[in-house]
């Protein structure tokens, strides 16, 4: 199950991302998508589905008539609501703009939280964007499998994707020059990963980041030695 957070200033193309790999994963799967939309800007050339006007009109489109929607909530009850409506079985792709607005620092939605602990039980995909990564409570920041990081030269978000993601010197660089619609994308495994570039809404061939210096090891408490990988030598014909 993708639990994924796009952070970047706004338009580097975040929410644009977001939303199509939303939509990707609700085609994969079968199941309809809900935009929560924070704060009423997304545009339908992002999400192309109807707002519902109410929680209970909300309800109806999504899980009486199989329907994407996105909805506008009036406020922390009505994001709680749908969360616990989702956490008791109810099937979706969940989207929320600006997570920040519910998720943040130590009072984040009770409800949100547990969502978010029990994602794997549920098999539940959870999308979320956010201009201020440090603001995210850690009970809901620290549940992910995906980050994707746009140009932010914000020194607070830079120390939390820095000390969260390990960062060096020149990726902490590359995020503060990264044009619009580019992303470094980071996922979460038990060795580190090489980092990509990636086109978040263009046809361009992906462009390789710095190269990663850290040696490969093992996670911690054991396990497997990981290998680098080899090289195959040039066919000499």
């Amino acid at each position: 199950m993708t639990v994924a957070y796009y952070v970047g200033t706004t338009g580097t193309g975040k929410t644009t991302l977001m939303c199509a790999e939303g939509l990707t994963k609700a085609a994969q799967r079968g199941v309809p998508a809900i935009l929560l939309d924070s704060e009423g800007v997304v545009g339908r050339d992002k999400f192309d589905a109807d707002t519902a006007a109410t929680f209970e009109q909300l309800v109806v489109m999504v899980w009486r008539e199989g329907r994407h929607a996105r909805f506008h909530p009036s406020g922390a009850a009505e994001v709680g609501r749908l969360a616990e409506i989702i956490r008791r079985g109810k099937d979706c792709v969940l989207l929320i703009d600006e997570i920040s607005y519910w998720g943040r620092g130590a009072s984040p939605v009770p409800e949100l939280a547990r969502l978010y602990r029990i994602h794997r039980h549920s098999r539940l995909d959870l999308y979320a964007t956010s201009q201020y990564p440090g603001d995210i409570s850690p009970l809901i920041w620290n549940i992910r499998s995906d980050t994707v990081v746009f140009r932010n030269d914000s020194l607070r978000a830079l120390e939390r994707l820095s000390e969260e993601l390990r960062l060096t010197d020149e990726e902490e660089e590359a995020i503060t020059t990264l044009p619009n619609l580019k992303c470094i994308r980071f996922q979460t495994g038990q060795v580190r990963q090489s980092l990509v570039l990636t086109p978040a809404d263009s046809p361009e061939e992906p462009v390789a980041a710095p190269p990663v210096e850290a040696p490969i090891t093992p996670p911690e408490g054991g396990g497997p030695e990981v290998s680098p990988p080899v090289t195959p030598p040039a066919d000499p014909t």
